[in-house]
């Protein structure tokens, strides 16, 4: 004999077309577009019927500054954002103000280039983020021109830790401390092209105290010492790279 239906109006009919409280229900959700691409930086394009582009026209016409030739903004981005020399060293914040203390990185920007000393300025660094405009135009600038010290090899590890690709393939010029050198020496640090993929200048920081010699009554081991480390550099990472070297004297690099 065939099991009974229950009658649509039975009281037991009615409790099963009633779902458990503890049934789940599942919601579809908008998938938000993404604000950056894969590398990381951000999405620039905008629609052509969007009020950003209404107000990306309105600024090419309007504006003093964006609407100059694109050859005179060029040099203006340029002398605002690069040809410093920024040095990237560790310090302490508070954090939420419960006296809680974290480290984090913090940086000093000096006038000129490695070769030089200069004073510290105040840096435009804040122009990108002013409009789209500016920053599609200037943002690359500010790892391309300008040349990044570090004070220890774990700012550096930091600084490579928290900057995505495409920041990275950015980077032109660096200043390797003595302690990251001797780990990268060692091959327990990636090659520097690896990390920074466009890199076109190294200069690394050697320890006065572990040259083994004097620099001012042996000169002619400076020669030498930057030919070995042009050398030993170059044949880890290939030909079209600028390599050099100063003595660091106990964090007074000479």
């Amino acid at each position: 004999m065939s099991p009974r239906q229950p009658d649509p109006g039975s009281p037991s009919a009615s409790h099963d077309a009633v779902p458990d409280q503890r049934t789940k229900v599942v919601k579809s959700r908008t998938k938000k577009s993404s604000l950056k691409y894969r590398n990381g930086l951000l999405k620039a394009e905008i629609s052509t019927r969007s009020e950003s582009m209404h107000i990306a026209r309105r600024n090419a016409t309007e504006s003093p500054l964006l609407r100059l030739p694109a050859e005179i903004r060029n040099k203006i981005w340029q002398f605002t954002l690069g040809y410093h020399r920024i040095m990237i060293y560790y310090q302490f914040a508070n954090i939420y103000g419960i006296g809680r203390r974290a480290i984090q990185l913090a940086h000093s920007v000096y006038a000129g280039d490695p070769t030089t000393e200069g004073s510290i300025v105040q840096p435009g660094f804040a122009l990108p983020i002013v409009c789209r405009q500016t920053y599609v135009e200037a943002f690359a600038m500010v790892y391309s021109l300008n040349t990044f010290n570090f004070s220890h090899r774990s700012t550096l590890d930091h600084f490579i830790r928290n900057r995505a690709l495409g920041q990275r393939r950015l980077v032109a010029s660096i200043v390797v401390p003595c302690d990251y050198f001797r780990l990268y020496r060692s091959d327990r640090r990636k090659r520097f092209r690896q990390t920074f993929p466009n890199l076109k200048h190294v200069r690394v920081l050697v320890d006065s105290n572990r040259l083994g010699w004097n620099l001012f009554l042996e000169p002619d081991r400076e020669q030498f010492l930057n030919t070995e480390i042009k050398d030993f550099i170059l044949s880890k990472e290939g030909d079209g790279l600028e390599v050099d070297f100063v003595v660091d004297f106990h964090g007074i690099s000479v």
